[in-house]
């Protein structure tokens, strides 16, 4: 009987949840649940006093996960921090890891660079406008690798620095520009010069090759076209090759008018140098016959205008046509 007692007082569960709180996990005894006195809201001292405590991301941080800590990282010291606020120009350099490395030492390349100077943004924000990027004078300006806008900008911005005075400020800065994109730009200058006379073109350099507005070809077996350039950008699908894509215009009917139509053209990847016209689109000045394919668009448009307002039907049986009063009827 002593046995049966026990295994029964062991075997005893509550009828509800609600009493959970109130069941004797031995012998009948109440046990009271307790919650972290820092998040106890029953706590007193909850949250009263009049301070503020900082947490920081701590080293096993990642993912989206953060391990917060008490210890804040190493921050640049203040006089060092007022230094670099005072540059007009902030260069930020990697590693260039399409070059061999040698010794253990990898060459550098220019990954992003700021603008912090008022005048030299103020200078430029008209220019840079023509490429869609829209600064505002008492703001830093940041650009990225490849540096498209200053690319396509760049004579705009020699011709700006020729224009001022040796002696002004706005020389002195714009001038300091133009030797950041000198050391950008300045390794593959010479390069692309050559093979844009030889009509050859690289996957990596493909985007010099398409300014916005500039007009490209693109032909297949049983179409041609022209579009209109807005940008281009290198993608890199997860379940495909990475391709230039090229973001375009190009004019179509809709049904009741014409007007421009956005759409998309991709150059695949490919290695070496490749003849700009065996690609799948490519710029109009680089097509061997220019103005018979200006003609031949123009005579298609052409063709497509005088098709306007006309309607095509289907009908089988007598047709009836009413000509000056009189009826006349016509097998269809």
């Amino acid at each position: 009987m002593f046995w049966k007692e026990k295994i029964s007082n062991r075997m005893h569960f509550p009828k509800s949840l609600e009493d959970w709180s109130s069941s004797s996990s031995v012998g009948g005894e109440k046990s009271t649940p307790t919650m972290p006195s820092s998040t106890n809201p029953k706590d007193p001292n909850f949250g009263t006093d009049p301070v503020t405590k900082t947490f920081y991301e701590g080293k096993n941080s990642g993912g989206g996960h953060y391990d917060w800590v008490e210890t804040p990282p190493k921050q640049l010291n203040k006089k060092v921090s007022r230094a670099y606020d005072r540059v007009a120009i902030k260069i930020y350099k990697v590693k260039d890891h399409e070059k061999p490395t040698i010794s253990g030492r990898t060459p550098l390349k220019i990954h992003m660079i700021e603008l912090q100077s008022p005048v030299l943004v103020g200078a430029i924000k008209d220019i840079v406008k023509d490429e869609d990027v829209f600064l505002e004078a008492t703001e830093t300006a940041r650009f990225s690798a490849p540096f498209k806008p200053l690319y396509f900008c760049y004579d705009k911005i020699r011709a700006l620095h020729e224009s001022l005075s040796e002696d002004s400020v706005l020389n002195k800065h714009v001038g300091l520009l133009l030797q950041v994109m000198a050391e950008i730009f300045g390794g593959f200058m010479t390069h692309l010069k050559h093979l844009k006379a030889s009509g050859l073109i690289s996957y990596k350099l493909a985007w010099t090759y398409f300014p916005k507005n500039s007009i490209i070809y693109g032909g297949s077996h049983d179409c041609e076209r022209l579009c209109r350039v807005i940008d281009t950008q290198y993608v890199t699908p997860t379940n495909g090759c990475p391709s230039l894509q090229v973001n375009c215009q190009e004019i179509a009917f809709d049904g009741e008018s014409f007007s421009w139509k956005t759409t998309s053209l991709e150059i695949p990847s490919f290695t070496g140098n490749l003849p700009v016209t065996a690609l799948p689109c490519y710029p109009l000045s680089f097509h061997e016959d220019q103005a018979g394919l200006r003609a031949r668009l123009t005579a298609r448009g052409q063709r497509v205008l005088d098709y306007q307002e006309l309607t095509y039907c289907e009908y089988v049986g007598v047709g009836l046509h009413v000509n000056a009063g009189k009826v006349e009827r016509h097998n269809v």
